[in-house]
């Protein structure tokens, strides 16, 4: 059975201090088919810069790095990039509880008008 991709679309801007905590509170997912994006919007803090480091060659996390041009910006490249099902967008200072995705992938399968994909 094909579990539908759900990519969570995370700006990030000099959020060193909460995004483990966020990327905890995603990888706790009772639903295992996701992928995350962060996406570097020019961060200077180097705090920041090395938290990003320790995520790198996670086959989950996909990093992009660009010039600050703010959040919705960033989301829409990572949106852009994403082939997921259904896209999530989190802010870098968010948590979700561990059974949201179940919930969300059962209400939409149960639920074909509702259209929140792209």
């Amino acid at each position: 059975m094909n579990l539908p991709l759900v990519s969570f679309i995370i700006p990030y801007y000099n959020a060193g201090a909460t995004i483990q905590e966020t990327i905890d509170s995603i990888f706790n997912q009772t639903y295992p088919n996701f992928d995350i994006w962060l996406i570097n919007d020019g961060s200077t803090d180097p705090y920041s810069l090395e938290q990003l480091k320790q995520f790198e060659g996670n086959d989950k996390i996909h990093i992009i790095h660009q010039e600050n041009a703010g959040p919705c910006v960033a989301r829409n490249v990572a949106i852009e990039k994403s082939n997921a099902d259904y896209i999530l967008p989190m802010d870098a200072d968010n948590t979700i509880i561990e059974t949201s995705l179940n919930h969300f992938i059962e209400f939409a399968k149960s639920n074909p008008e509702f259209d929140a994909y792209h």
